[in-house]
């Protein structure tokens, strides 16, 4: 079996187009669930092959899904032990 996206990737220094997808994700997110709220930033990394998040100390790990207008999220954090509901609504981009 091939693997597309590895085999569409146009070179190993030009990020692959797919990625552009994570692009809403990027600007400063207030983020809330039961017991917890706080802040959290994603940007990309030079060259744009990888998105970081800046959330101090959290080996927390985010599955969610965006509103239409890629505003919103509603998800779940998930870390070793735990986790719980939570919905991000964007800041700023």
């Amino acid at each position: 079996m091939t693997d597309e996206i590895h085999d569409a990737a146009p070179s190993t220094t030009t990020p692959h187009p797919s990625l552009r997808t994570l692009d809403v994700l990027v600007g400063t997110w207030q983020v809330s669930g039961p017991g917890h709220h706080g802040t959290v930033t994603y940007e990309w990394m030079p060259g744009g092959h990888f998105l970081i998040q800046h959330e101090p100390g959290s080996p927390a790990r985010y599955h969610g899904t965006f509103d239409a207008g890629a505003n919103s999220a509603t998800g779940a954090w998930s870390w070793p032990g735990g986790g719980y509901d939570s919905t991000m609504t964007r800041v700023r981009p």
